[in-house]
């Protein structure tokens, strides 16, 4: 009995055992994916504050310290510091000071395009960093690796690109080159920095709507489309006018009114954040539903395993209770005397005859078999006694 119910309870534990193992990996990675979107979240908006503040120092115009020192503080907020991965974490302890540094310089024009490009590119590289760390580029799923690609990759590029060319638009006029500069010489190189900046945003533009397409197409989610289609059509409205692609190869090098390309700036950076934003969260909300997934299986399992291990231990004190049963019926019948047992079934003895010895029994009939004549029994011997006389009447004459 014991190696049926062995049989019956090892293989299930051991299949709930590996199930139980793999959701626990599984759950473990949808964690730290969801804590990466936590880290991003924060640091794409710092991006596009330092972007801001870069546009703001290359005009000469004053900045706004306190952006950048809220900004940095939300990064910390979210735990990435303390994040043990050196990917993640300790690039961020190397960006951090440099963030911060910025809002103490005094540098202007092309001097602050240089030292504020620097910090940016760092902050892509800590969007990246974020990325592998938490495990969300290699995600399995279709519709979250697609959108974490829109997300993570396309779009926070496609913002420092348009700060880059609002910022070149503004070198390539007459009164945005440096001091130190010839105004010509400057204006030729920021005309063809609009140019190629242009392009740059048109591949990131394409490659952005292309990821977003693949995530409404393969997604099972019912309000990630509906929630985000509104807000990428605002974004490639605003990309477009800030910087329409250029038809021919004269209007490349046409460089567009610097007012005008600020004021489409200004439309484009909150719509990109406010994309990040509403992405990130429907990205949350699948890596939320695959955790729920995973907290229902360990579930699953832990009832499975708990009831096979109540009816182990029920089937177990059953045949303890049983095997003490059969060991009490023995014990009892081997304890009884052994006169009363013979008592039970010893017949009675007869009583001796008259004139019997009382040693010796009586005869017993011998049961005659079937067809034989009963055989008469031998007759008592019968002891000599003294003749009594015998007196005989007198005859009469």
């Amino acid at each position: 009995m014991i190696g049926l119910i062995a049989a019956a309870l090892v293989p299930a534990a051991g299949s709930a055992a590996v199930v139980w193992d793999d959701s626990g990996s599984g759950l473990a990675s949808v964690r730290a994916e969801r804590r990466g979107i936590q880290y991003l979240g924060q640091t794409v908006k710092l991006l596009v504050s330092v972007a801001e503040a870069q546009s703001s120092a290359v005009r000469n115009l004053p900045t706004s310290p306190p952006d950048l020192s809220q900004a940095v503080a939300a990064v910390d907020a979210t735990g990435l510091p303390s994040d043990p991965d050196p990917g993640a974490g300790t690039l961020w302890a190397q960006i951090r000071p440099q963030v911060l540094a910025l809002s103490g310089t005094s540098t202007t024009g092309a001097a602050a395009y240089r030292a504020y490009g620097q910090v940016t590119d760092l902050l892509l590289q800590q969007i990246a960093a974020i990325d592998d760390a938490s495990g969300l580029v290699p995600d399995s799923r279709a519709d979250a690796y697609h959108l974490i690609d829109a997300l993570t990759v396309w779009l926070p590029d496609m913002a420092v690109q348009a700060g880059r060319y609002d910022d070149q638009v503004t070198l390539a006029e007459p009164d945005g080159t440096s001091a130190s500069a010839s105004p010509d010489a400057a204006r030729a190189a920021a005309t063809a920095q609009v140019a190629m900046l242009r392009d740059r945003i048109a591949v990131d533009a394409h490659a952005f709507v292309t990821a977003l397409n693949k995530v409404f197409r393969t997604t099972a989610s019912a309000t990630l489309g509906p929630h985000l289609l509104g807000d990428v059509d605002l974004v490639n409205t605003d990309i477009n006018a800030l910087a329409p692609t250029a038809s021919a190869i004269d209007d490349a090098l046409i460089v567009p009114s610097a007012p005008t390309v600020s004021e489409d700036r200004k439309a484009f950076d909150p719509a990109v954040q406010v994309l990040e934003t509403a992405g990130l969260d429907e990205l949350d909300k699948l890596l939320q539903a695959r955790e729920a997934g995973y907290d229902r299986q360990r579930t699953a399992m832990a009832a499975l395993l708990g009831g096979g291990a109540v009816v182990a231990v029920l089937s177990l004190w059953w045949l303890w209770r049983q095997r003490g049963a059969d060991t009490r019926t023995a014990e009892r019948a081997t304890t009884r005397t052994p006169a009363r047992t013979v008592a039970r079934f010893k017949p009675s003895r007869p009583e001796p005859e008259v004139g019997t010895s009382s040693d010796t029994p009586a005869r017993q009939a011998i049961p005659e078999e079937p067809g034989e004549q009963p055989v008469p029994a031998a007759a008592e011997p019968v002891e000599a006694t003294d003749p009594v006389p015998l007196t005989l009447p007198e005859r009469r004459p």
